[in-house]
């Protein structure tokens, strides 16, 4: 009855190692997909808030076929759109579009005001460091659009006249943009809604107990002592974290082609590249949680290897090893 035992317990074993290891890969991906700090750091660590205004003004430079110098628009971006309110506007977003994804939040909430308020206030130092350097304005050239307040320096006289010109055109894009805005995540006939998304995370946050659950089988039907118990824990455990770790190794090296290839939208707008940086940046940091997943198998299961060497030792009788 004992070899029996033994005999079914190895064959579940077979279930164990991939059962082990897809719930080491659920729990890591659930780790950092539902975990707001993930998408911060990938945004800070991709340099994509420095990045941003220089970004957006090629960006409209290319939709609008501007003949201003693209330093310049850069240079007034990156003065009323700097570090701290692109990231203080930003992380909020972030952590409601984590909400939503867990399954806990069906809207984003965009608010808008202080980005509107640190533009205004910004403009004056920023159209005085886009113009440095700049030859001075001729008469017609401080008559005509104000697009021309990007090739030249508006005379002393005019700066007061071409900085409310400024001004009114900054109004006239934020006229259509609210200080506070509602944006609907969960749309009807959407392939996940809520409760299936909430569902799934909680799927893959329990997930380790599904080979926990199997390895108490075993347990029943072999293991007689704790040495043999952590026996039948470590072996299987190995191989899952051996199979994890190869995983995260693979997915880190193919995650980058495979995304460009079949996930990306193709695209020449510079914004659309730097979102499409990040998506890559993402796929490569989940891919190293998944090998990090397999070292703590590993280390676990080692741990088990070095427990069960102690408990045998302890009960060998005096000059007889460890059995």
């Amino acid at each position: 009855m004992q070899i029996l035992g033994k005999i079914l317990a190895g064959v579940i074993s077979l279930i164990y190692v991939p059962l082990a290891a897809l719930a080491a890969i659920a729990f890591a991906l659930q780790t950092q997909l539902y975990t707001p700090s993930t998408y911060k750091s990938l945004l800070v660590d991709g340099e994509a808030y420095q990045r941003f205004p220089g970004l957006l003004a090629d960006s409209l430079a290319v939709a609008a076929n501007s003949s201003a110098p693209d330093g310049t628009i850069r240079t007034i971006l990156e003065e009323i759109l700097p570090y701290d309110l692109l990231r203080e506007t930003t992380e909020p977003a972030i952590e409601q579009l984590v909400t939503f994804v867990r399954g806990e939040g069906s809207s984003l909430v965009l608010d808008l005001e202080p980005l509107k308020k640190a533009a205004r206030a910004n403009l004056p130092a920023a159209l005085e460091k886009a113009q440095d350097g700049l030859p001075a304005c001729s008469t017609d050239q401080h008559d005509s659009s104000t697009l021309e307040l990007f090739k030249c320096r508006a005379e002393p006289a005019r700066e007061d006249e071409m900085l409310q010109r400024a001004h009114n055109l900054l109004d006239g894009v934020f006229a259509e943009m609210p200080d506070s805005r509602t944006i609907p995540l969960e749309q009807e006939g959407d392939v996940l809604p809520l409760e299936q998304r909430r569902l799934i995370r909680i799927a893959m946050l329990f997930s380790p107990l599904a080979p926990l659950a199997v390895y108490l089988v075993i347990c029943a039907l072999s293991a007689r002592t704790w040495s043999a118990a952590l026996i039948w824990f470590a072996i299987p455990t190995l191989m899952a974290a051996l199979a994890v770790s190869a995983i995260g190794l693979v997915s880190r090296s193919l995650a980058p082609r495979f995304v460009n290839d079949n996930i990306l939208p193709r695209s020449d707008d510079p914004l659309n590249m730097l979102a499409g940086e990040l998506i890559i940046d993402l796929a490569k940091t989940l891919a190293t949680g998944t090998i990090i997943a397999g070292a703590t198998l590993a280390v676990m299961a080692i741990a088990a290897l070095l427990v069960t060497g102690t408990l045998r030792k302890a009960a060998a009788p005096p000059g007889k090893g460890y059995y």
